[in-house]
């Protein structure tokens, strides 16, 4: 594993997620990295139904 780029990576994510209004958490443990990206406004992006009447 390249820790630097995976840094780089994450710090280009993290940048944009916050363009997006988001925040991103980060922790890393013995070497594995947990993200976590929360938006207080998203819009809701409901799902057409597949489901008909006739």
């Amino acid at each position: 594993m390249n820790t630097t780029a995976e840094l780089r990576g994450l710090s280009t994510l993290k940048e944009r997620v916050g363009d997006n209004g988001g925040e991103l958490k980060v922790e890393q443990t013995d070497g594995r990295f947990l993200t976590a990206a929360a938006f207080e406004h998203l819009p809701s992006t409901t799902p057409p139904s597949a489901a008909r009447e006739d």
